[in-house]
């Protein structure tokens, strides 16, 4: 038994039509804080209920107090008022593929360069961003968006720390500025989903030829 190119160009369409009709997939959102519900403070021991100081220390910034980034609430500064590079961390995940969002700052304080950076990490995943220094910085200047995509084969929990790749180890005083985190699953892309489905249709297609094969020979 002989299929027909017809039927094979059926299949094909109905394929194809079944991508066109997928919608897009939406991401599972673990985890997202904007410390703006978080008291102010510096050298804070509370930054929200998503996170724990883990080393140093930090200091909890915004309107009225140390306002850098106006309109944006609350941030953490990541290099607290002792000289400490400090670190934050959440609960902790499992393996798997992970889609990140943060924003973060940086300016000149008292004359001098803020050369610190931000190490990301999360189970095996390490990333380290430095952020732009801008000499002529005013207040009001943007936030940078950082977007991270990332896999991890271990568990671990979502940490930011300051790192000072000048003189590891030692504070400034001031630091890095970190806002509107964001974690969330991993979310294949539409040509993704159009591989898989037609990756699935072949599969089906081949089968059902493979069975008609058969009958044939039986008959």
């Amino acid at each position: 038994m002989m299929i027909s190119k017809s039927k094979i160009i059926a299949g094909v369409t109905l394929a194809l039509g079944c991508v066109a009709l997928v919608s897009p997939a939406k991401a599972t959102i673990y985890l997202s804080e904007n410390f703006d519900s978080v008291a102010q403070g510096l050298n804070a021991s509370n930054v929200g209920s998503k996170f724990t100081v883990t080393n140093g220390a930090v200091d909890v910034i915004g309107a009225g107090s140390f306002d850098f980034y106006p309109g944006n609430g609350n941030y953490i500064d990541l290099d607290g008022s002792m000289t400490l590079l400090g670190s934050i961390g959440s609960v902790s995940f499992g393996p798997g593929s992970y889609h990140l969002t943060f924003d973060v700052g940086s300016y000149t304080y008292q004359g001098q360069y803020i050369t610190e950076q931000i190490r990301v990490s999360l189970g095996d995943f390490s990333t380290t961003f430095t952020p732009l220094v801008d000499s002529s910085f005013t207040p009001g200047a943007p936030f940078q968006h950082v977007v991270l995509d990332f896999t991890t084969t271990t568990a671990g929990s979502l940490t930011f720390a300051a790192y000072n790749s000048v003189t590891p180890g030692q504070g400034t005083n001031v630091g890095p500025i970190l806002d509107n985190i964001v974690l969330a699953s991993a979310v294949p892309e539409a040509s993704t989903w159009a591989m898989m489905i037609l990756g699935f249709a072949g599969i089906g297609f081949f089968a059902y030829r493979r069975k008609a094969y058969s009958a044939s020979r039986l008959a």
